[in-house]
């Protein structure tokens, strides 16, 4: 008889294991979990008709952030805000080992475990879409 439950422990055991979404040896997992994350943007629209741009500026603290993997094999990781409201949002970038955040149009860091900065300019080059305008956010984070 335990001769015939090893075999299923070990299997469960195997199972089990291979069920966490976090891989033990990677190096995102310092960075994953709640963040209070603060947006500060700045849009410019271009096509107006008096050919002066319209300037939008905004602040938006959002205390249930989060960052995830975005997937589980590449260097991808995600920021997710507004996750509790109807119209959730997010962004993905490409994250060193280091803590460098880039991607299109971004440059910033993870300056600690429990702290982040990036700034962004997006004028839809990025993402094969533009309005005739341009948007540059300042957007920093803090473990919660």
């Amino acid at each position: 008889m335990k001769r015939a439950l090893f075999p299923i422990l070990i299997l469960s055991i195997l199972f089990l294991s291979s069920g966490c979404k976090k891989n033990l040896r990677d190096y995102r997992n310092k960075y994953c979990g709640k963040w209070v994350i603060t947006i500060e943007s700045t849009s410019y629209n271009c096509a107006t008709q008096s050919g002066v741009p319209d300037v939008y500026n905004s602040t938006i603290t959002y205390e249930n952030a989060r960052v995830t993997y975005y997937k589980s094999t590449d260097d991808t990781i995600r920021f997710e805000y507004n996750s509790s409201g109807l119209n959730p949002k997010a962004f993905e970038r490409p994250l060193q080992e280091n803590g460098i955040i880039g991607g299109c149009g971004t440059e910033g860091a993870f300056t600690s475990e429990d702290e982040f900065y990036m700034e962004v300019f997006e004028n839809g080059i990025c993402n094969s879409y533009s309005a005739g305008g341009y948007t540059i956010a300042r957007i920093t984070g803090r473990r919660k």
